[in-house]
């Protein structure tokens, strides 16, 4: 199956007590991908989205593996039928969160794309609950375009930059070609 990822736009659902933008849960962005996309071979069932105790998202049905990710006003919703993680972010910089997310992945973070790498990853190996130790998010010195391996080589890594910088995270179990990507434009 490869990947398949929805890109939304995703106006703000109101304010918080302080005027903050409030955005969508990322079980809301889930079901509203989930919707139309079928559920194993099944293309008029809907997937029966659970969350497990270490963050990953997984149909009860089918199986299919199913992360969520939302900034500003852009969420991505990504589904695969192995572990995968995705994260979409705006290109503000932010130095302080580069520098600490540097610590995790052994490597010099300093963009957003790298950023999105690394939170993808972090959610497809299933450890999107807790914070990094030291090195261990086995993120690539360099970022690309495209397909590109970790630096541990146990997972493909895709990135884009059209609407805002998004990647996404499979297992790579030896293959030496990355799956295909799928991407599906929607509005919330």
């Amino acid at each position: 199956m490869g990947a398949m990822v929805w890109l939304f736009d995703t106006p703000p659902r109101g304010v918080d007590n302080v005027g903050r933008p409030l955005g969508w849960p990322g079980s809301a962005l889930i079901a509203r991908a989930a919707q139309g996309a079928g559920c194993g071979p099944d293309p008029a069932a809907t997937c029966d989205i659970a969350r497990l105790d270490d963050g990953r998202s997984r149909c009860r049905r089918c199986g299919a593996w199913w992360s969520a990710s939302q900034v500003a006003r852009y969420g991505a919703v990504a589904r695969s039928d192995e572990s995968i993680g995705v994260d979409i972010e705006d290109r503000r910089r932010r130095p302080g969160a580069y520098r600490r997310a540097s610590v995790w992945c052994g490597v010099d973070l300093t963009t957003p794309e790298q950023w999105t790498q690394a939170e993808a990853l972090w959610k497809a190996m299933g450890l999107g609950h807790r914070e990094p130790a030291a090195g261990e998010i086995p993120l690539s010195p360099t970022w690309q375009l495209g397909w590109q391996p970790s630096r541990d080589g146990a997972w493909w890594l895709y990135s884009d930059t059209g609407l805002c910088p998004w990647s996404v995270a499979v297992p790579r179990h030896g293959r030496s070609l990355p799956p295909s990507v799928s991407t599906v434009r929607k509005d919330y």
